[in-house]
C-alpha cells in the first residue's frame, strides 16, 4: 500500500474537500489475488464469468484486474484484509497528484501510452485494445506517490454513494476519450452491476492493522497439507487392520 498525505482540494461542483492520511493499495485487485479470497471462504466466484474478456478463473490474467464484481463483492474483499473501499474524494486526491490537482495522475499531458485504455497513441492504437492489462504495466502514468493504473485499467468501485447507485472512478481499457480517465471523471453504477470494464482496489486509515493475504495462503497450504499427511496416515493404519483380518481369516479357514 502507499501513504497518501491528507490535504484539501475543490471539486468539480466548487465544494471544497478535506481529505485526512491514508493508504491505497499501489495496484488494482488482482485476479489472483481476489482467488485467494474465494480459496478462502470469504468471497464469492458467483457471477465472475460476467463476459468472455472476464479475468477471474483464466490462467494467464492472474496479474489483470479482476472485473465483473459488484460493490459488495469488493467491499467483502476490502474487510477479509481489514482494509475498505476508498471514498471516491480519497480516491480523487490520489488521482490528481493531491495538491498538485493535475489533470491526470502523471501531469496534464493527455493519456497516449501512459495506460491501458483504447484511445488515441495507446500501444495498440485506438480501438484496437480487446481487454485488460496486467496491473502497474504502464509505469509512466503513476501518480506521484506510486499509485498505478489510478487512469486506465479497470473503472474502480468506492465507498461513495449518489442515491441508490455507487460511485466509480477512473477510466478503463475499454474508453476511447481522455475525458473517462481524467482525475475527476466519475461514474456510477447500481451496487450489484457486474461489467467487464470495472474493479477496484482498497484503502486504510494510518496504522490500521490488515491480513497479509500472502502469510494468510501459506498457513492453509500448511493446514492441508498437515490434513492430506493425517488422513493418510489414517488410511495406511486402517488399511493394515483390513489386512490382519484377511490373514486371521485365512489362517481359520485351513
Amino acid at each position: 500500500m502507499r501513504w497518501i498525505e491528507g490535504g484539501r482540494f475543490v471539486r468539480n461542483d466548487r465544494v471544497v474537500v478535506t481529505v485526512a492520511p491514508f493508504c491505497l493499495d499501489a495496484t488494482e485487485v488482482t485476479a489472483a489475488a481476489y482467488a485467494d479470497c474465494v480459496d478462502n471462504g470469504t468471497c464469492s466466484a458467483e457471477g465472475l464469468d460476467c463476459s468472455p474478456r472476464a479475468t477471474y478463473g483464466v490462467r494467464e490474467r492472474a496479474r489483470h484486474p479482476v472485473n465483473c464484481v459488484t460493490w459488495f463483492d469488493a467491499d467483502a474483499f476490502c474487510r477479509d484484509l481489514g482494509k475498505r473501499l476508498p471514498s471516491e474524494e480519497e480516491w480523487e486526491w490520489a488521482a490528481r497528484g493531491r495538491d498538485r490537482g493535475t489533470a491526470f495522475p502523471w501531469g496534464d499531458l493527455p493519456p497516449g501510452d501512459r495506460a491501458c485504455w483504447d484511445g488515441e497513441g495507446n500501444a495498440l492504437g485506438r480501438g484496437e485494445r480487446a481487454g485488460t492489462c496486467p496491473v502497474a504495466s504502464f509505469p509512466a502514468g503513476d501518480s506521484p506517490g506510486g499509485v498505478s493504473d489510478l487512469a486506465g485499467g479497470v473503472r474502480e468501485w468506492t465507498a461513495s454513494a449518489e442515491g441508490k447507485s455507487r460511485i466509480v472512478r477512473g477510466g478503463s481499457w475499454g474508453d476511447t476519450e481522455p475525458a473517462f480517465l481524467s482525475s475527476s471523471f466519475r461514474g456510477m453504477n447500481g451496487p450489484e452491476d457486474r461489467l467487464e470494464l470495472t474493479g477496484f482496489r482498497c484503502a486504510t486509515p494510518p496504522g490500521a492493522k490488515v491480513v497479509d493475504p500472502a502469510a494468510r495462503a501459506a498457513v492453509r497450504a500448511r493446514d492441508r497439507e498437515r490434513e492430506r499427511v493425517e488422513a493418510a496416515r489414517r488410511a495406511k493404519s486402517q488399511g493394515a487392520v483390513d489386512l490382519s483380518g484377511v490373514r486371521i481369516i485365512r489362517d481359520q479357514e485351513e
